[in-house]
C-alpha cells in the first residue's frame, strides 16, 4: 500500500491525500501463525491464569508483532494463552447500521470465546474497541447466556495485566529506560472505565 501509483488512484478514488502514510499489512492472518507459534511453545506447568486472546483486527491483518507481543508478555507471566476461532469485532457494522453483519459476527465468536470462558479462561484484548464491542455493545445485539458469559468476562489488556500485579500474580520487572513518553489514552479505554490502566501499570 505504499505504492506511489496506488497513492495516487486512492487519492483520486477515495480523497485520501497521497502524503499520507498507511499501514503495512502482514502476511497472511496472525491467527494463523499465532496458532503454529502457540504449538512449538513449551507449556505452561504450573500457570498462575488462563488467556483467550481476542486478536481482532489490526494485530491480525496489520501488525502481528503486536499479537506476539502480546502472547509473549502473558506466557511471560506464566498465564496459559490460546487463540479461539473469532472474527473481528464488527465495530464497523455497528457504527454504520448493519445490525444482520453485527449479529451473525458477534454469534460466530461468542460461540468459541464462551467455550473458552466455560474452560476457565479470560479473554483478553489487546485493541481497546475491541474490549468495548465484547463488554459493552454486544448484549445490545446478541442475547442469551453465551454473550452475557462473554461480556462478563472479557478484560482490555492492560486493566487484566494492572490486577494481576495487584494481586502480586506478575513479575517484576525492572525499568532501564530513563526517556519520557507521551501518552494517548484511546477514548474506547474511557469507555469501558479502564482509562487509568495503562499509566498505572
Amino acid at each position: 500500500m505504499r505504492l506511489r501509483v496506488f497513492k495516487w488512484v486512492l487519492e483520486k478514488l477515495a480523497g485520501v491525500d497521497k502524503r499520507r502514510g498507511m499501514p503495512a499489512f502482514g502476511r497472511g492472518s496472525f491467527l494463523r501463525v499465532g496458532q503454529k507459534y502457540l504449538a512449538a511453545c513449551e507449556p505452561i506447568e504450573k500457570p498462575v491464569d488462563r488467556a483467550a486472546y481476542f486478536v481482532d483486527t489490526y494485530a491480525n491483518f496489520n501488525d502481528h508483532e503486536l499479537g506476539f507481543a502480546v502472547v509473549d508478555v502473558l506466557r511471560h507471566n506464566d498465564i496459559e494463552v490460546i487463540l479461539p476461532r473469532q472474527l473481528p469485532a464488527p465495530l464497523p457494522a455497528i457504527v454504520y447500521g448493519d445490525v444482520k453483519l453485527a449479529r451473525k459476527d458477534l454469534a460466530y465468536s461468542i460461540k468459541y470465546l464462551a467455550e473458552a470462558v466455560r474452560e476457565g479462561y479470560k479473554i483478553i484484548c489487546s485493541e481497546p474497541s475491541a474490549a468495548l464491542c465484547l463488554r459493552e455493545e454486544l448484549r445490545r445485539y446478541v442475547s442469551g447466556e453465551d454473550a452475557k458469559l462473554v461480556a462478563e468476562n472479557t478484560y482490555e489488556l492492560m486493566s487484566y495485566l494492572l490486577e494481576l500485579q495487584e494481586q502480586g500474580k506478575l513479575k517484576p520487572t525492572v525499568n532501564t529506560i530513563s526517556e519520557e513518553f507521551t501518552y494517548h489514552l484511546p477514548c474506547h479505554l474511557c469507555a469501558v472505565g479502564d482509562e487509568g490502566a495503562s499509566i498505572k501499570l
